[in-house]
């Protein structure tokens, strides 16, 4: 039997692995680790004019993590430091109650598929590590 946590849709996004992978000429690269589970990002990512323009990311992670990579690279293309900030906010705010699940009407709604994490709160950090590096790639892009 799947652990309820581990949704199909979530086994499923974690499979795809959207944006796995190197990015030549990215004009940021880092890497995230979450100290808590060893949860590591690698992310490489394209910024131009304050805009993320490409992005690839290799995750050694949990599902939920991995997931949550695979997702939010296709969400984010086109979308600024503020803006995933803000969909960073949102997705912490669904998983700890504070927020409407599942985001409904907010481009991050996709993260609702998440809701089954929100009981465990130590793996809210595991869905949130990619929003994480994407801050620090912006970080590192502007040093």
């Amino acid at each position: 039997m799947i652990d309820p946590l581990y949704q199909k849709e979530i086994l499923r996004l974690a499979a795809e692995a959207t944006g796995s992978g190197d990015l030549p000429e990215a004009t940021a690269s880092i890497k995230v680790k979450n100290p808590m589970c060893g949860d590591q990002i690698k992310l490489d990512a394209r910024i131009e004019n304050g805009r993320i323009t490409a992005i690839a990311h290799e995750t050694r992670a949990c599902v939920l993590c991995q997931a949550s990579a695979s997702l939010v690279t296709g969400l984010i293309p086109g979308e600024t430091e503020e803006s995933i900030r803000i969909g960073r906010a949102q997705v912490e705010a669904m998983l700890t109650g504070a927020a409407p699940s599942p985001l409904d009407g907010s481009h991050w709604a996709p993260y609702g598929v998440f809701t089954p994490v929100i009981e465990h709160q130590n793996r809210h950090r595991c869905v949130l590590l990619p929003f994480d590096a994407l801050i620090r790639a912006f970080e590192d892009a502007e040093g």
